[in-house]
C-alpha cells in the first residue's frame, strides 16, 4: 500500500522491496511457529489433547498445512536467499540490517538493558551470516543448504526489532500514565522475547554456514551402497 501511495519512484521501490523481503519471513516464521504453538498446546493438554477430548489436536492438524500452502517454507527460504537478498547488489538488505542496528543502539540502556543487549547481539549474528551468504554466492548449493535456518534467523531478529520498537512505545504510555498495566505487560513481552527467543539465532548461525558438504556426502554414500 505504501509503495502505491509513494510520492516518487525511489520511495515506491523502497517500500516494494521491503514488502518483498518481509513476505518470505512472515510466511515462514508465522506458519512454523503456529505448528510449534499448537504442538505445545497438545503437550499442555496431555493425553486428553492427543485423543481429541479437548480439540487441541485439531488445531495442530489444521496448522500443519500452513507451512505447505502458498509456497512451502523451504521454497520461501530459497526465494529469500536467491532473489530477495541480492536486491540492489545487497545494498537494500544491508541497509535494512543497519536500520535494525540503529534501533538497538538507540534503546535506553538503563530502561531496556536486556532488550538492547539481546537485539544488538542478534543483529551482529544476522549481519555476519548475511555477509557469509554474499561471500559464498559462487557456491549456491552451500547457500541453499543453509537457507531454511537463515530464514528463521532473520525473521527472529526482525521480530526482536519490532518488539523493541513496541517496548519503547509502550513505555512512553506507562510514563504518561495511560493504561499502565496493559502497557507494562507489553514491555515484559518484549523483554521475554529478547531474553528467551532472540538467543536462538546464535544456534542457527552454524547451520547457515555449514555448507552442503555433508548433505552431498550422505547422498554419495547412499548411492555407493545401493
Amino acid at each position: 500500500d505504501a509503495s502505491r501511495a509513494a510520492g516518487d519512484a525511489d520511495e515506491a521501490r523502497r517500500w516494494q522491496e521491503l514488502a518483498d523481503l518481509l513476505i518470505p519471513l512472515s510466511k515462514g516464521l508465522c506458519t512454523d511457529v503456529g505448528v510449534e504453538m499448537t504442538s505445545l498446546a497438545v503437550q499442555i493438554h496431555g493425553g486428553m489433547g492427543y485423543v481429541e477430548e479437548t480439540g487441541a489436536a485439531q488445531h495442530w492438524r489444521d496448522s500443519r498445512i500452513a507451512p505447505i500452502y502458498e509456497g512451502t517454507n523451504g521454497i520461501q527460504a530459497l526465494d529469500l536467499v536467491g532473489r530477495k537478498l541480492p536486491y540492489d547488489g545487497g545494498a537494500f538488505v544491508k541497509g535494512f540490517i543497519e536500520e535494525i542496528r540503529a534501533t538497538a543502539d538507540g534503546l535506553d540502556g538503563d530502561a531496556f538493558p536486556d532488550i538492547r543487549a539481546g537485539l544488538s547481539a542478534a543483529t551482529d549474528v544476522l549481519a555476519d551470516t548475511t555477509d557469509w551468504i554474499f561471500a559464498n554466492r559462487d557456491q549456491m548449493a552451500d547457500v541453499f543448504a543453509g537457507a531454511t535456518p537463515y530464514l528463521r534467523l532473520m525473521a527472529t531478529v526482525v521480530g526482536g526489532w519490532l518488539m523493541a520498537k513496541s517496548a519503547v512505545a509502550a513505555q512512553a504510555h506507562v510514563d504518561a500514565g495511560n493504561d499502565v498495566a496493559f502497557h507494562e505487560a507489553k514491555v515484559v513481552t518484549a523483554r521475554f522475547y529478547a531474553t528467551q527467543i532472540l538467543p536462538q539465532v546464535h544456534g542457527l548461525a552454524p547451520q547457515v554456514t555449514a555448507t552442503a558438504r555433508d548433505l552431498f556426502a550422505l547422498d554419495e554414500a547412499q548411492y555407493a551402497t545401493s
